[in-house]
Order: C-alpha cells, then sequence, then structure tokens
C-alpha cells in the first residue's frame, strides 16, 4: 500500500481532533487495526475505503492520493462523464440536444430527491 493512503488518513484524523481509537470505534475495529491502515501495514478493502470517505467526507481519489481536490462538484463530475462520450459525427444541434436532455434528467432526479 502507498504511505500516501496513511498519510491521508493520519492528516485527516488529526483535522476532525480524532484519536486512533476514536477511529477504530467509528469503524468497529481494533485501535492498532486501524494504526496499521496510517502505518501502511494494511490496506483498507473497497467497504472500509468507502467508510472513511464517507466519515472525511472526501473522494477515494482523494483519499488514495490519485488527486489533491478532496470532493469533486457534481458539475465536475457530470462535465467528465459527458465530455467520455463519443460525440463522432454527430452534429453541433445533436450535441446540443443530448446536452439538454442529461441537464433536464438530472435536474429531474435532484428535483426528485
Amino acid at each position: 500500500m502507498s504511505t500516501n493512503l496513511g498519510n491521508r488518513l493520519k492528516s485527516l484524523r488529526e483535522e476532525f481532533g480524532f484519536l486512533q481509537r476514536d477511529m477504530a470505534v467509528k469503524l468497529d475495529m481494533s485501535t492498532s487495526g486501524y494504526g496499521f491502515y496510517e502505518t501502511g501495514r494494511r490496506t483498507p478493502d473497497a467497504i472500509m475505503i468507502k467508510k472513511l470517505c464517507n466519515i472525511f467526507d472526501v473522494d477515494a481519489d482523494y483519499l488514495l492520493g490519485r488527486t489533491d481536490v478532496r470532493k469533486a462538484r457534481e458539475e465536475e463530475i457530470y462535465n467528465n462523464a459527458f465530455h467520455s462520450i463519443s460525440t463522432d459525427g454527430l452534429s453541433k444541434e445533436d450535441i446540443d440536444m443530448i446536452q439538454t436532455m442529461v441537464k433536464r434528467l438530472r435536474d429531474n432526479h435532484n428535483n426528485n430527491n
């Protein structure tokens, strides 16, 4: 495991004012088990990564050291997803129509939640 994850965990834990034992209680594990995450002796599984992200309100990419952005904004996620779709062969009008449809679907989803 990269020590980057361990460093991020320790930094976030200290920023939030938690002790290792506080984290262990939150994660329903032993204090030494959590400490192993910070020192790199153990690697958290996907479920544990999700729990850690929820506790610290960060994205997994930040926790894993893939980015320095703690939490991507919804608009950035949308733009990245949209730009990953191939629009080869489509007219500007077609692309605009798709963007409008996606925006309406997203707005409807947000209004229903």
